[in-house]
């Protein structure tokens, strides 16, 4: 699944991802997704670092371990608590940096 999402007013039982405040400088591609867990790889071809967030759609309710990796820097991690399908997370995207995303339900 390329970017996570679907054409415009379609669903698709898929769907593990969406993006909101992102434009055509981004580029995402899910690695790993289910009900439990959920891998991405984004790229912003932006100049400079950019706000975004993604809407959560395959996740169960419950905590999760939620892991930022941009590339030659230091893991971000932080739990999060996901209490419904389509829930927001907010992201930093990095300017021109490839950046791994992945959460892991741990309760």
């Amino acid at each position: 699944m390329l970017t996570g999402d679907v054409i415009y007013r379609s669903m698709s039982p898929y769907l593990a991802v969406s993006w909101v405040g992102t434009d055509d400088t981004f580029t995402a591609l899910v690695t790993d997704s289910g009900p439990d867990r959920l891998g991405v790889k984004i790229f912003s071809h932006a100049d400079s670092k950019r706000e975004g967030s993604m809407r959560l759609w395959q996740l169960d309710p419950g905590t999760y371990r939620f892991t930022q990796q941009a590339e030659n820097s230091k893991d971000k991690k932080r739990k999060i608590k996901v209490t419904k399908r389509g829930q927001r997370v907010s992201i930093t995207l990095p300017a021109q940096t490839l950046l791994t995303l992945s959460l892991e339900r741990t309760r």
